[in-house]
């Protein structure tokens, strides 16, 4: 790599453009020197390929020091120049200075030449830093301006390749962070192909707090192109990743008034269809009273009575399960553990659901070899195992559901398996997620909310709820969880 320092001297004396020379390299610096004597001589050589430093003499035939400083200013105005003359005066001088010049020397005191051609091109070093400085400051500037103008992903992505070719690079590619970690490519522009002789890449990570949102490849063709700007692109990279977040938290925030608006429509929806007939059974009891008078007897309400108590449970039942959304919302819910026989528990929530099994014309089979006492949360396994159990009555297409109870010492599994139309596979993770659903709302009720809290429930336990299933073949769900022996119950529930 060529380190020396690029001089372009303006002498018309071989004399003198030997005695600088030599000057020169008492500075212990490489020196590459080149001399011209004339006005074009100096423009040619100005246009042809960059210095580091201009050296010129001030009185020379037909034009001076001052045209040789005009000239530089114009095509090389960065660049360092330097008076050198054995003739120069005070105004002169001072006159060259106001027009740019960065020194001057006579020429019998050419020891002190090497400093000053150090001091030259080490200020010309600092202007041109801080020149790039306010161009990157500004260039962030309108990029973080440009970045933030859209809340859409592939739409930043795009905004980045576009700022990055060609100021920063000739290609570049964006790769955004997706579903399990996997990558997808959003945005390209002018990307190098992998052939280009001397092509360099530099990938840089689009990251907020440690989590990476994608990532930013930069590539250089390894042409006239200067090196990749690192902390330049860096700085850029940093821009996105904000501009990034922020999408992806809008997108978020999106689905989150989706999924609200849904849940809103299926409460008032499931709210609304108990109502309606509890009303219509408080007015069918109104007017028997009046019409049957006092001496009427009380068998005579008993079937309406029956009927409205029913719908007030379910409504009553469906305030309590909207009360356990907002409390398991907020984390695993908390245990109150006890002893306690799941084999009775599964009774008694099979006795509970077969009003709602002989509206559907089915029936609830219990499969259970004798007791099985451990140490679980009552109310909360038997919230489990409802829900389960109403799931497969209700999509149980009217065929039996079978409940089996079974225990090994260490675990004991729960299984409801219906006979109704089965869950596609895409859908049988999607189903345990809250206000999700595998049928649409118009053709069952329900607020998509069960098997969530069922398996919240089981979570909470240590356990496992799993579903298997095959379309026209009906489903399986299992509750696994581990026994905890009755003699640790006091220290169980002081672990909750």
């Amino acid at each position: 790599m060529d380190v020396r320092l690029r001089v372009l001297l303006v002498e018309d004396s071989p004399v003198d453009a030997v005695m600088i020379e030599r000057a020169l390299g008492r500075g212990g610096r490489a020196i590459a020197l080149t001399r011209v004597d004339t006005a074009d001589g100096l423009t040619d050589a100005l246009g042809r390929e960059p210095w580091d430093l201009v050296l010129s003499d001030y009185s020379m035939p037909g034009w001076s020091g001052l045209d040789a400083l005009a000239i530089a200013r114009e095509l090389a105005p960065d660049l360092p120049f330097i008076l050198v003359s054995g003739t120069i005066g005070e105004e002169v001088a001072v006159e060259a200075m106001r027009s740019g010049a960065s020194d001057y020397l006579l020429k019998d005191r050419l020891t002190r030449l090497p400093a000053a051609v150090e001091r030259a091109v080490e200020a010309a070093e600092v202007r041109r830093e801080y020149g790039r400085s306010r161009v990157a400051l500004a260039f962030l500037a309108q990029a973080t301006a440009a970045l933030s103008r859209s809340l859409d992903p592939e739409a930043v992505a795009e905004t980045l390749v576009a700022l990055a070719v060609p100021l920063l690079a000739d290609g570049a590619v964006v790769h955004l962070v997706e579903g399990e970690g996997a990558l997808r490519r959003v945005a390209v522009h002018d990307l190098v192909g992998p052939d280009a002789t001397g092509a360099r890449a530099v990938t840089l990570p689009l990251a907020m707090r440690d989590t990476a949102l994608g990532w930013l490849t930069l590539v250089s063709s390894g042409g006239a192109r200067p090196m990749i700007d690192e902390g330049l692109a860096t700085e850029l990279a940093a821009r996105a990743a904000v501009a990034l977040q922020n999408a992806v938290l809008y997108r978020h925030a999106e689905a989150a008034i989706a999924v609200r608006s849904e849940f809103i429509q299926i409460a008032a929806h499931e709210l609304r269809t108990p109502l309606t007939p509890l009303s219509l059974q408080v007015e069918s009891l109104l007017r028997s009273s009046r019409d049957a008078g006092a001496d009427a007897p009380v068998t005579r309400f008993e079937a309406d009575i029956e009927a409205t108590s029913r719908y007030v449970q379910r409504l009553t039942t469906l305030v309590d399960r909207l009360l356990d959304v907002s409390d398991l919302g907020l984390g695993l819910p908390r245990l109150a553990r006890e002893t306690v026989d799941l084999a009775a528990v599964a009774t008694e929530v099979a006795a509970s659901v077969a009003p709602q099994a002989r509206e559907a014309g089915t029936a609830v089979e219990l499969r259970i070899q004798g007791p099985v006492v451990g140490v679980w949360d009552r109310v909360r396994m038997s919230q489990a195992l409802g829900h389960l159990l109403s799931n497969a009555v209700k999509f149980g297409a009217g065929k039996p559901v079978g409940v089996t109870l079974a225990s090994d010492g260490a675990r004991v599994r729960i299984t409801v398996r219906d006979h109704g139309p089965g869950i596609a596979p895409a859908d049988q993770a999607r189903i345990f997620e809250r206000f999700e659903r595998a049928v649409s709302l118009r053709r069952h009720g329900g607020f998509g909310v069960g098997l969530w809290m069922a398996r919240e429930i089981v979570r909470a336990h240590g356990g496992t709820l799993t579903v298997a299933s095959e379309i026209g073949e009906g489903s399986t769900f299992t509750i696994d969880v581990p026994v905890v022996a009755a003699t640790t119950a006091t220290e169980a529930r002081q672990n909750c």
